[in-house]
């Protein structure tokens, strides 16, 4: 079962590759081949940033969950609307499995800074979470320009590195729904640990 779900998000992940590399017109591909060429290289880089991510562990100074929970990794340094589309799904997501099995997890400069973001996202009510930059000690997390989401186990394993990316909504719906189909129970909202899952 866990091989099915890392498969299907690791497509899901590389389709981020697809859906942005395609031209529309031989025309517009040679005119942007050297800015197309840049993105491309640069999602790719995200997405083996990703890959490289999965099945490490949180450092031992980071408290360890009591149960499965679906983080969203987030930095001051994210794009608006990067931010925003990836706030708009998860909080879609809560609302429909519970809310106990989700952190979201922001990184901010100043404890001032994390109080303006909590009043200017006010739509996307969250008991938001401030801490260092590198908390989990993620490729990810240094990168830092787009949010992300990961399982996080009792055990400081991160499985499931995900992209979502504002440009095609679609994948992160279908991102969500694997995990709640596959790790969330069915009526306690909580997500499933491993050997629950066999």
């Amino acid at each position: 079962m866990k091989t099915y779900v890392l498969t299907a998000i690791t497509m899901l992940n590389l389709g981020v590759l697809l859906v942005h590399f395609a031209p529309k017109t031989e025309k517009g591909l040679k005119e942007n081949e050297s800015s197309n060429e840049e993105f491309h290289q640069h999602k790719e880089s995200l997405f083996f940033q990703a890959l490289a991510d999965e099945n490490k562990k949180s450092p031992p100074e980071v408290p360890l969950p009591s149960k499965p929970i679906l983080i969203m990794r987030f930095s001051y340094r994210n794009c608006d609307l990067c931010l925003r589309s990836a706030l708009f799904e998860m909080k879609k997501w809560k609302e429909a499995m519970g809310g106990s099995s989700v952190r979201i997890m922001g990184s901010f400069p100043k404890n001032r800074d994390f109080e303006i973001f909590q009043k200017t996202y006010e739509q996307f009510p969250f008991d938001y979470e401030h801490v260092p930059e590198e908390y989990f000690s993620l490729a990810l997390e240094k990168e830092a320009q787009y949010p992300f989401f990961f399982l996080w186990f009792p055990d400081g394993s991160i499985h499931h590195v995900f992209l979502p990316m504002k440009e095609d909504v679609p994948r992160t719906r279908r991102f969500l729904a694997v995990i709640g189909s596959k790790y969330v129970k069915g009526n306690d909202h909580e997500l499933k640990t491993e050997h629950e899952k066999h």
